[in-house]
């Protein structure tokens, strides 16, 4: 016989704070970002390596905007970005 663990309502309250607390911290780090960024301050926004990031990033060059042998990342592909990391 299975046996189903019903949340109590104080269970939901506190996994709702948690999720809103979650948005909140995105939401501050995405209001962060500037308008063309680089990997390194990219990275020190989330907390990650540049290395990390630039890995991550440079798989679709299409986006980013190259300035000689450096790559900037635009807001909007950067704040895509933060949320998928954060998802």
């Amino acid at each position: 016989m299975k046996r189903r663990i019903v949340p109590q309502s104080q269970d939901q309250a506190v996994i709702q704070a948690l999720v809103d607390h979650k948005k909140a911290t995105v939401d501050v780090l995405v209001s962060k970002i500037p308008d063309r960024t680089t990997f390194a301050e990219l990275a020190d926004l989330i907390g990650y390596s540049h290395e990390w990031v630039r890995v991550r990033l440079v798989k679709y060059p299409e986006k980013l905007f190259k300035i000689g042998n450096r790559y900037k990342v635009p807001k909007g592909v950067a704040v895509e970005f933060v949320r998928s990391v954060f998802a």
